[in-house]
């Protein structure tokens, strides 16, 4: 009763307990005795193999229950108090294990993980730029993506970019190794996301690690960093555009494996282009394996860039309806085929 009605005060004096149990019994909510019962049922239902409720002596109008904990019995409200015991203990050993796992993972696997996405960054970078000076205008003009340390990375994130991208795991030392761990332990800590791996891709996304921004390179080893008053032809300032957006879509695409489709669709890209431009610009488009969806008339002068192309002649009829016509496409050097086959043929007219 001191439990259940008296909230853990001490019970009063017998001449007084009845005005004190009808004090603490003002404004509680009343059950009927079938509700009780069909509560009592719904527990025993959810309680079934790890605790049993069995009806105690009832006294009149006063239900009683019994419940059971591996050969303990226990009072409702001791069986609750217990019960959140045995809460806390389960909670404390979850703590533990998760404490130990996560520091496993973080000491033992996701600073290699860092350090191998850093460098495969970098890799990605030196192949788009290496790529990308093929895509150079006849004036010699081009464009690089350029990558530099960000310089406001909170004190943590710091901690991890050093340990992880610039120590090896064989060359920190024991303190280095718990500035490690607990720094990445704050980032995870302060990360969102619904689950652990949401948590951890927002913790360690090297790429918010970066300033990226784009430098035009022109002939005679000048560079310049690009912005819109960076004085450009209108085909050099399409391609410099044109060659990272493209590298963008490429890694984009590149995140869905080699079975993907690689599409991008392209309006009227080759215009004031010149024809070194387009031709830079087809073979730099095949080497990030894109598969183009295009339209524009001027493609039809660098075919030999192409790993495979379809070229169409849109005509549009009076009903509104487009109808396209194959068209044939052919370089300035012979087809080695054809070549092959008009060497053969008969000179004597019979052909």
């Amino acid at each position: 009763m001191s439990d259940a009605v008296l909230d853990g005060d001490p019970p009063a004096e017998t001449t007084q307990l009845l005005e004190q149990l009808s004090s603490k019994l003002e404004g509680r909510k009343r059950m009927t005795m079938k509700t009780v019962r069909e509560r009592a049922d719904s527990g025993r239902a959810k309680l079934a193999g790890v605790w049993s409720i069995d009806p105690g002596d009832d006294h009149k109008e006063l239900l009683t229950y019994v419940l059971t904990h591996r050969d303990a019995s226990y009072t409702p409200t001791a069986a609750a108090a217990y019960a959140d015991k045995l809460r806390q203990r389960a909670q404390a050993a979850l703590d533990a294990s998760e404490e130990r796992a996560l520091r496993e993972f973080v000491i033992g696997r996701l600073p290699n993980a860092i350090g191998t996405a850093w460098t495969e960054l970098h890799d990605w970078i030196s192949g788009v730029n290496r790529k990308m000076r093929a895509a150079a205008a006849s004036s010699g003009v081009g464009v690089q993506v350029r990558a530099s340390v960000r310089d406001d990375m909170a004190p943590a994130t710091r901690d991890v970019f050093e340990l992880s991208c610039k120590v090896s795991a064989a060359e920190r030392t024991h303190d280095q190794q718990e500035r490690l761990r607990h720094a990445l332990k704050a980032l995870l800590s302060a990360a969102v996301g619904d689950t652990m791996h949401d948590q951890v891709a927002s913790a360690v996304d090297i790429r918010q690690w970066v300033d990226v921004h784009y430098e035009v390179t022109r002939p005679g080893g000048k560079t310049q960093r690009w912005n819109n008053k960076t004085g450009l032809s209108s085909g050099e300032r399409r391609l410099v555009v044109l060659a990272p957006m493209l590298a963008a879509v490429a890694a984009a695409y590149d995140r869905f494996g080699s079975r993907a489709a690689r599409l991008v669709t392209l309006d009227e890209i080759p215009a004031e282009v010149d024809d070194r431009g387009r031709e830079g610009l087809a073979r730099y488009i095949a080497e990030l394996d894109l598969d183009v969806v295009c339209t524009s008339y001027l493609w039809d002068g660098c075919p030999g860039a192409w790993d495979g192309v379809d070229a169409l002649d849109l005509e549009a009829g009076p009903d509104g309806t487009v109808v396209a016509f194959p068209m044939l496409i052919r370089g300035v050097s012979p087809i080695p085929e054809m070549q092959t086959l008009t060497s053969e043929l008969p000179t004597n007219g019979q052909g």
